[in-house]
């Protein structure tokens, strides 16, 4: 049994650990975690995949003798017993605990309609594996759509701009960084953003949620099975969908008998959207499920 167990390896539960065993130096305490790796600065994460940060600079946790601190990387927690005191683990691992301390944080919300097998470039701004994935992707796919105009957005596309990448940014509010500053600051970020040709497209106009779909499904560049007689999936222009904000999406399930124009809910054989400076055609079916 450990004294104490702490769910989440970010900054947060690594200094909530460090201050247990600084003031408890008997007790034995836990740090559980989903990642392999733990201990390095997430919002570092935007110059390590430009290449202009290598990967050991990420880690502020360096290798500590401890024998009282004990790291369970590469876990997941599947319940929470607070009866018993016990964590049950992904691998049917049980751990033990007086005390529990839950610093998991938050975690980007990939939209339903990306939840397809066979997808790729789509690469949430959180872990540090996705990251080494985005790096690899974008040096033969420099087109990236950013979704969310927060903190980690923005910082995203300004290091990611002037890098021969063309740069989207998409805001689902009226402005930029809507929690953080007021409309007018915002606009000065705007403007500094355009000065660096970063596009910007704001997604409060579009008040019908299909319209955000027919989006989503433009920028992650998905394409559906479809049956022998159809014309086929058309290309499109977008190759690398970052996302950094909670992002909430309808409907659930896309699935039809026959090709559907997600614009107005009836059968055809595709649609030609034109969003802001977006245009692109869409021609798709999705399978019944």
């Amino acid at each position: 049994m450990y004294d104490c167990v702490v769910i989440g390896g970010g900054a947060a539960g690594i200094e909530a650990a460090r201050s247990c065993r600084q003031h408890w130096p008997e007790k034995h305490v836990a740090i559980i975690d989903t990642e392999s790796q733990i201990g390095y600065y997430r919002t570092l994460i935007p110059q390590f995949i430009n290449r202009s940060m290598t990967e050991d600079k990420l880690f502020f946790l360096r290798k500590e003798v401890d024998p009282h601190l004990e790291i369970l990387s590469g876990n997941s927690v599947e319940h929470i017993d607070r009866h018993k005191n016990e964590i049950v683990l992904n691998n049917d691992k049980t751990v033990h605990y007086r005390r529990l301390i839950i610093a998991s944080g938050g975690h980007p919300v990939i939209p339903t309609v990306c939840h397809v097998e066979n997808i790729q470039g789509i690469f949430p701004i959180r872990s540090l594996s996705a990251a080494r994935e985005a790096r690899d992707w974008i040096v033969s796919n420099p087109r990236i759509v950013i979704l969310g105009g927060g903190l980690v957005g923005v910082k995203t596309a300004i290091h990611l701009a002037g890098f021969n990448h063309s740069i989207t940014l998409v805001e689902k509010e009226d402005q930029l960084l809507p929690l953080s500053l007021s409309s007018e600051a915002s606009r000065r970020v705007e403007q500094h953003l355009k000065s660096k040709n970063i596009n910007l497209q704001n997604l409060n106009v579009m008040k019908n949620s299909n319209l955000f779909l027919l989006l989503l499904l433009a920028i992650a560049a998905i394409s559906f099975g479809c049956d022998d007689d159809d014309s086929g999936p058309e290309t499109f222009d977008f190759e690398a969908t970052f996302f950094t904000n909670t992002i909430s999406l309808g409907p659930d399930s896309t699935s039809c008998a026959a090709p559907m124009n997600f614009l107005n809910q009836q059968e055809g054989n595709g649609s030609e959207p034109t969003i802001g400076n977006f245009t692109t055609k869409i021609s798709f079916c999705v399978n019944p499920m």
